[in-house]
């Protein structure tokens, strides 16, 4: 037996990309911006801290306690 996947999946439809190829560049970039600025404003300080990390290339992954 596999194990099951790890991450997020989602689907998207033909219609869904059909509507989004349809959007002009600034109605894309609006979107994508309005998208990020209402998941930093949902997220929590420990999320918020990991964005920065992966900003700065350090890795969001706690290191080993002994």
């Amino acid at each position: 037996m596999s194990a099951p996947p790890k991450g997020y999946v989602y689907t998207v439809s033909p219609e869904q990309i059909r509507v989004f190829s349809s959007l002009t560049f600034e109605q894309r970039f609006e979107w994508v911006e309005s998208t990020r600025a209402l998941l930093v404003e949902a997220a929590t300080p420990e999320t918020i801290e990991r964005i920065k990390r992966l900003r700065r290339g350090d890795s969001i992954v706690a290191a080993p306690t002994k």
